[in-house]
């Protein structure tokens, strides 16, 4: 096994075992608790106003590059026809 595998495996092998990136057990039992809605909390996770817009006018544009996309596919395969 040359040096480079050696490094590569070793760097694997101390990711696997890292300890912080697992969830403690205390953590797994409680953490349901917080996922839950409590009366009155609804609005506290509703999405401002602005965010919601820019979501919009994101998804619009990728529509409209998609599209052209598509435009531009279907010219390219109907002049190679």
């Amino acid at each position: 096994m040359n040096t480079l595998d050696h490094h590569f495996h070793h760097a694997q092998n101390l990711l696997r075992g890292n300890t912080l990136s697992h969830q403690p057990a205390a953590q797994k039992a409680v953490a349901p608790i917080f996922y839950e809605l409590t009366p009155g909390d609804g609005a506290m996770y509703e999405i401002p106003t602005y965010i919601r817009v820019r979501i919009r006018q994101f998804d619009f544009d990728n529509r409209c590059r998609a599209v052209a996309y598509i435009d531009r596919l279907r010219m390219i395969l109907r002049s190679a026809a």
